[in-house]
Formats: C-alpha cells, structure tokens, sequence
C-alpha cells in the first residue's frame, strides 16, 4: 500500500482539482513499492483522493481522483464515456483526441482516434501495470466500432520517469498506415514513424483560423510560407483557400508523407514541399539581395516545443526573435503571421516580447488581428494552467503611413 500525507496549507489546491503534489508538499510517504497507485490524505486526516505515485519524482503525485474509488476497468470506462460524450458534441470528424491527460483526470495517458484505429501513449510508470484495463475499457467503449489499438509510448522521457520505450500494437490489428478526413483534407497517418501519434490535432482549430483570416484579409491569389511544415496541413488548407504554398521541414520522411497527400488531394499544382532546416533556409533567404523568397501573403511559423523547462525560457525567446526577425521581410504588404508555441513555458507575454523586440530590429509596426489555443478536444483545464500550451499569435504589418492615415 501506498500513503502519502500532504502538507495542511497544499490540500486546498487539490480538492480544486490542480492535479500535481510535488515532493516539497509532502509531509510523509508510506509505501511499500517505488510506484502504484498512492492513497493522499491531509495532515489532519482527512481523504483527499487517489493518484498515481512515483518516489523520488519531483510531481510526486499525479491525482487521478477526489474519491474513495477503485482504479480498475470500469473507473477507466467511466472516464472513457465522459470525454466521448463531449468530443462528439465539438468535433464533427473521425480523428480526434479522446484523452488528454490531466485534462481528463487521466494524468500520464493520451489517447488518439484515428478512424477504425486508437493510438494510445502511456506517459508515467505507474500506469504501465493498469494498461490491460485501459485496453478493455477502450474496446468496450467503442463496442466494435474499431479494429485496432496501437501504442506509441517511444517518447523521450526524463531520467526521473524511467519510462521504458514501447511501440507496436495493443489489440486487434493495424496498418502501417491510414487515411483520414479532417475537415475537407485527407490525411495519411503513419502509426509507426509519424511523429507525435500521427497527426498534430491540437492545430485543427489554428487551421480553421487560417480559412477565415484567407477569406477576411482576400489573401486567395498570393503565396504562402508553411515552415515547421510536418506533413503539411497548414499547406494543404491554404491550398485549399487559394494560395500558393511552399512547406518546409527538416525531416525527410515527414515531407515525402506531405507530398504523397498533395496527390490524393489534387493539390500538387498548389503546393510545394522542400527538406531543409527552417533556420538555415530562412537565413539564405535573408542573406541575399533581393530575397529569394518571395513576398508571401501568409507565413505560418509553428515550431516543435523548443523548449522543456522554465530555465530555457530566455533561449526559447531568443529563438522565436530570430524567426519572426526573419520572416518579416519576407511577408508581402498587409500579409498576414501565423505565430506558435507549443511549449507551456512560452506563454503569451514570451512571445509577444519577442514579436517586438523582432519587429524593432525590423523597423517594423506589427498589430495582432486574433489569437487561438489549442483545438477543443485538447481541453484547457483552469484549475491547470499546465494544459494550456498552444498559443497561436495572427499579426500583421501594416503599410507603411496605413495607421497614420486612420
């Protein structure tokens, strides 16, 4: 058995359903194994719930629940049914993502729909002996109604989590590869080489933005710059819009997958894809006079979490500096920037500090049209501000003498 006491002035936080306890607010551990499912009380005695325990990690306790319940099959089904029950009210497509960990009060699990097919990452230890349930309350959720469920828990993890690789299928069976419709595109996802589960979701409602904002500012016509391009969905929406597009990404495996969807998208005459380091790219672009660029209308930056913790912040600024700095001259009169980050540590005020202090060093005016977060069915839970990771900044530069004329 596994107890742990939390100091008096900490419980409050959690009955609020802020899912972390970290080792400095524990006052006691009692447990008879390094990792399980932990009993948390307060100092006065008093039951605040059950969470999944991992000695010596520094979030000693992820909370799974305010109650006196069993983590079994049927706790995992309850769970399972509730996120359903919303995703089918928000999202209208056949891939989506069903668990989003803490979110869910499901801290250490995500699980993706893909069609006939589940992917699934178990992100903490403690969870790893309960992964039969998971699987059964899966299955019988659905109640058929997929053929298989794949597991991609090949991340890279902390030394602290001693998470040990997994890939490969759960149940049933899985192609190397499936096709999806998500709003009017066809996606290709690789359930053994794609990154992430296969298809970054948590960007469906940043796409959609990027339709209105095309429509809005009358951007059908001109060129597009997609740079973190993955498999090319900002591309193929832009394409889709009117524009012209060029996607770049480092990985070549990534940009051979968004070519092949150009094809079964008709999309080939619209888009174009290359392998490069966006960096490097973007600093040939700017060395040369002219650019090599052309004037785009539209520049979406949408970069990989670059950074992990809150002590790389200053980095993480500096990086997105140096990308909007050299995205600016490239952006064509009244064009529209498409900004990004995926890491919590990058909020809001980062990255606008770093808009500016780009666009000073541009000589430039930027003003911000709109702003989203991360798509609905990655829930932002208030009580964690942790959940809320995705930040996309849309801005423009005005003509030069526009604001003074207004």
């Amino acid at each position: 058995m596994i107890i742990v006491t939390v100091r008096r002035q900490k419980a409050p936080k959690i009955r609020n359903r802020y899912g972390w306890v970290f080792a400095d607010e524990l006052v006691d551990i009692q447990a008879d194994r390094d990792l399980g499912i932990a009993n948390v009380f307060e100092e006065n005695g008093g039951f605040l719930g059950k969470g999944l325990f991992l000695k010596g990690a520094s979030k000693t306790v992820r909370m799974l629940t305010l109650r006196d319940e069993e983590i079994d099959e049927p706790f995992f089904l309850r769970r399972f049914r509730r996120a359903l029950s919303v995703r089918t009210r928000i999202n209208p497509n056949v891939a989506y993502r069903l668990i989003n960990a803490e979110s869910e009060g499901l801290p250490g699990l995500i699980v993706d729909r893909y069609g006939d097919y589940l992917v699934a990452q178990i992100r903490h230890p403690a969870l790893e002996e309960k992964k039969p349930q998971i699987i059964s309350a899966l299955r019988a959720l659905y109640e058929g109604g997929i053929r298989g469920i794949f597991e991609r828990s090949d991340f890279e993890s902390t030394p602290e989590y001693r998470l040990n690789r997994h890939s490969g299928v759960l149940w049933g069976e899985v192609p190397e590869e499936t096709t999806v419709w998500v709003d009017g595109i066809a996606y290709l996802i690789r359930f053994k080489t794609g990154q992430k589960t296969g298809l970054f979701l948590d960007q469906q409602a940043s796409r959609a933005k990027a339709r209105q904002l095309i429509r809005t500012y009358h951007l059908e016509g001109q060129p597009a710059l997609d740079l973190f391009c993955y498999t090319g969905g900002f591309s193929f929406t832009m394409a889709q819009e009117g524009m012209t597009t060029l996607g770049v990404d480092k990985s070549a495996p990534d940009i051979e997958t968004a070519q092949r969807m150009a094809e079964i998208n008709g999309l080939t005459g619209q888009t174009g894809f290359i392998v490069d380091d966006v960096f490097s790219w973007l600093l040939n672009q700017t060395m040369e006079k002219p650019p090599l660029g052309k004037p785009y209308g539209l520049i979406v930056i949408d970069p990989p979490s670059l950074i992990k913790s809150q002590q790389e912040r200053p980095y993480g600024k500096r990086l997105l500096t140096e990308l909007v700095r050299s995205v600016l001259p490239l952006l064509a009169p009244n064009g529209l920037i498409c900004l990004c980050s995926c890491s919590y540590h990058l909020g809001w005020e980062e990255m606008i500090e770093s808009v500016r202090r780009a666009s000073a060093d541009c000589g430039k005016a930027v003003i911000v049209v709109d702003q989203n977060v991360q798509s609905p069915d990655h829930p932002w839970l208030l009580q964690m501000p942790e959940t809320l990771y995705l930040k996309c900044l849309w801005m423009t530069v005005p003509v030069e003498g526009e604001t003074e004329r207004r």
